[in-house]
């Protein structure tokens, strides 16, 4: 059913959010470290920018998520 290939599609992007917070989360620990701002100026700004990116990729997919979930609830009422 329609109901359920959007609670799958739900799914999928909860799991790709929740990877790319953790690889997020993984990137934050290592920049609290004083050790990572020793390295080299290139290296540092490498994963920043690489952070970044994985952060607009999850806001994206973040703003899909929410827009699928919003049409389910419209689509459970109606």
């Amino acid at each position: 059913s329609t109901q359920s290939r959007s609670s799958a599609a739900s799914d999928v992007y909860k799991r790709q959010i929740e990877a790319l917070e953790n690889e997020i989360q993984s990137f934050h620990d290592q920049m609290a470290d004083p050790a990572f701002y020793q390295q080299e100026a290139e290296v540092i700004k490498e994963a920043q920018i690489s952070m970044a990116e994985l952060q607009k990729q999850h806001d994206a997919l973040f703003e899909r998520w929410q827009a699928l979930e919003a049409l389910e609830v419209t689509l459970k009422k109606g």
